[in-house]
């Protein structure tokens, strides 16, 4: 079982929490938002269903081709592309791994906020309680 380590070295790292070595496929990338499996296995997290919604954070880097770093709680590194600071992410319901600044909308999906940009390429990853749409 994977060790939780807190990182506490600035402002920004402070409260940083990371699961190391999580297993997963070499399909896996840095910056895909996952879920982990009965497995425990790291895989796609997506809101269009209950199990596939359980999103535990985003993988920040891989150890290895089938090993990830899952950030839970804090500031992301850099991994991020033109994030809109005045808006907050949610889990996608239609791409597996992805998020969106957008809610869900349809029956079925799950809402699953992941955090808010500190900046174009940094995001604070809060993960709150998901609803189901009905």
């Amino acid at each position: 079982m994977p060790t939780l380590i807190a990182v506490a070295t600035t402002a920004e790292t402070a409260n940083r929490i990371v699961v190391p070595g999580v297993p997963c496929s070499s399909g896996i990338n840095i910056g895909d938002w996952v879920r982990v499996d009965n497995s425990g296995n790291a895989v796609l997290a997506q809101a269009d269903t209950s199990s596939n919604g359980k999103v535990i954070g985003v993988v920040e880097s891989k150890g290895s081709s089938t090993l990830a770093n899952i950030l839970i709680s804090g500031v992301s590194k850099p991994i991020f592309i033109g994030l809109d600071q005045t808006k907050e992410y949610f889990l996608s319901e239609s791409v597996a791994g992805t998020i969106q600044d957008s809610q869900p909308s349809s029956a079925g999906n799950i809402i699953a906020s992941v955090g808010q940009p500190t900046s174009t390429t940094k995001l604070f990853i809060k993960i709150n309680l998901r609803t189901i749409l009905a």
